[in-house]
């Protein structure tokens, strides 16, 4: 899974490319709503099966609902050899800086999970710039 800004399919040729992958959301305030895509590229996959992507708080005291979900039903998979490429915007609101997951869920089997950093735009302005 690649968190990142934006994915381009181009539809002469049906390739995706994967613009602006980044690990880390900066802030200036808090609650913030962050836009971008999730990426996915699944194999080994066959027939019917529902699909789930959410998001959410990594803190294990936190009972919030996911912050962000999509769902997949009855999603058609030809058979194990294909690969389904799943590009996926999302527009979340995170109530404050911590460790947040994306995570994919498969016939409600955890498949992929996928950290992201929410922090303050400060933490930019003393860090070196390597927190991206």
């Amino acid at each position: 899974m690649v968190v990142c800004d934006q994915v381009h399919k181009d539809p002469a040729t049906s390739k995706s490319t994967i613009l602006g992958t980044f690990s880390t959301v900066f802030a200036e305030t808090f609650p913030t709503q962050a836009r971008f895509a999730l990426y996915v590229a699944l194999t080994e996959l066959n027939g019917t099966c529902d699909l789930r992507i959410q998001i959410v708080n990594s803190d294990p005291t936190s009972n919030e609902e996911p912050l962000f979900q999509a769902r997949s039903k009855g999603f058609e998979v030809p058979n194990p050899l294909a690969v389904i490429e799943i590009a996926l915007p999302v527009v979340c609101a995170f109530p404050g800086p911590g460790v947040y997951h994306c995570e994919l869920y498969v016939d409600d089997e955890p498949l992929i999970s996928r950290r992201l950093i929410v922090a303050s735009a400060e933490d930019l302005e003393r860090s070196d710039g390597t927190l991206h």
